[in-house]
């Protein structure tokens, strides 16, 4: 199923970028990128029931983080859903806009090793692994300055998280920053988490779907829409996470039942009623905030 996915996307994503059709305002069909990250499960279980028909909102599944800039500045979706250091990352942001909050990042995001970091402070040439467009790079600059390492220790390499979660060890002194579900899928290779959103204190990691701010005010009634559906299906998730899980699973890159259940810790749901200091944090961020659904 994984192999499936990553060809579809892979697919779905050269078809988009060889299409000359720009999405304009009034528009029969509203793509939004997005990718398997745990806090993004309740898009997949309403996709699963069908909830979206009653939608413009076609989500396009990609494998790298950086598929959501090169779609959107091609004019081939209208957003993507993405933390706010992804949005930092985009050239041609004046028009994106969160629409609504989805969660905070609580352990969920990963720094993975083969050594400790007391082993990792005193080793060179350390392997170490991250996806280039993410918030891999402000994970990996939170957790030298926390733990006082120097940069010099690494060499870096870049790779989507799809190549990331094959890595095998083989007696390297290896470093990965990852995120669930590909998290999981590193620690039965035998890496040990040795960092996370959870003790990394200094950076907080918000996710929230972001859409051209034209295209989501002509499709109000859409946006609405998506957002209950997403709210219904978190309802859903805390009623029945296994019936949830078995809905999903083939999104999820083989994670058990027992692992999804244990990444669902790693977040915060932020979809209703979002505290005021988190949307004063994207504010001192200078993340626009005025069309949040809250």
């Amino acid at each position: 199923m994984r192999r499936f996915l990553l060809l579809t996307s892979v697919a779905l994503v050269v078809a988009l970028l060889l299409s000359s059709c720009e999405q304009k305002p009034d528009i029969k069909e509203i793509r939004i990128t997005t990718n398997p990250w745990v806090g993004f499960t309740p898009i997949m279980y309403a996709q699963q029931k069908g909830w979206l028909k009653e939608t413009r909102f076609k989500f396009i599944w990609t494998v790298g983080l950086d598929d959501n800039a090169k779609l959107y500045d091609k004019g081939l979706s209208s957003g993507f859903t993405a933390t706010q250091y992804e949005y930092f990352g985009f050239k041609n942001k004046e028009k994106l806009k969160p629409f609504f909050l989805i969660d905070r990042s609580n352990g969920a995001d990963v720094i993975l090793s083969n050594l400790s970091i007391d082993e990792i402070k005193k080793q060179k040439n350390i392997d170490a692994y991250y996806e280039l467009a993410s918030v891999n790079k402000d994970l990996f600059n939170a957790f030298v300055t926390k733990y006082n390492v120097d940069k010099n220790n690494f060499k870096f390499h870049y790779a989507d998280q799809n190549t990331i979660a094959d890595l095998k060890i083989d007696n390297k002194k290896m470093l990965v920053i990852s995120y669930e579900p590909y998290a999981s899928t590193l620690e039965k290779k035998g890496y040990k988490r040795i960092a996370s959103t959870r003790e990394l204190d200094s950076i907080r990691v918000i996710d929230a779907i972001f859409i051209n701010e034209d295209i989501g005010i002509g499709a109000k009634q859409d946006v609405l829409k998506l957002k209950s559906a997403f709210d219904d299906a978190v309802i859903e998730l805390k009623k029945d996470p296994k019936e949830f899980y078995e809905s999903i699973k083939g999104y999820l890159e083989n994670q058990s039942y027992e692992e999804f259940r244990a990444s669902l810790n790693g977040i915060e749901w932020l979809n209703t009623n979002p505290p005021n200091e988190v949307i004063e944090y994207l504010q001192k961020q200078n993340v626009p905030t005025d069309r949040l659904i809250r």
